[in-house]
């Protein structure tokens, strides 16, 4: 059982890795990437009274501006992006450290999120990346 654990684990990291190349310019050019979301800073706070542990704690930075940008590893999907830093407390009652997130906008809700995880991690890099696009 021990010998099929590290192959498993290679494959699914590769599998991770493989994505698609990115856009040309051509394409963002031509790219529909939706109206503007203007009550994007209210959608993302109801999304993060939803999904955080203890909402009323946390210690936002104020999110970016949005722009026309692309996210996805296997297509890229258009909208408009912007990134935060979130704090929050966790189930023991402590903050967390603050995390990066990063939202995408299409038709003016929230059509995905993406979350920085561990310093070290995929998640991390991939969100890390697609903030840069915004800077």
């Amino acid at each position: 059982m021990r010998c099929l654990v590290a192959p498993i684990v290679a494959v699914l990291l590769c599998a991770g890795c493989s994505s698609t190349p990115p856009p040309t310019s051509q394409e963002l050019a031509a790219a529909d990437y939706g109206p503007y979301p203007h009550q994007y800073q209210a959608k993302i706070a109801t999304y993060l009274q939803t999904t955080l542990k203890d909402p009323e704690s946390a210690r936002l930075s104020t999110p970016f501006v949005p722009k026309k940008t692309y996210a996805g590893l296997n297509r890229p999907v258009y909208g408009w992006g912007t990134c935060m830093g979130v704090n929050a407390k966790n189930s023991f009652g402590g903050y967390a450290g603050t995390k990066i997130y990063f939202f995408l906008f299409r038709d003016g809700e929230i059509s995905m999120v993406e979350r920085a995880e561990d310093a070290n991690s995929f998640a991390t890099e991939y969100v890390s990346n697609l903030c840069k696009r915004l800077i």
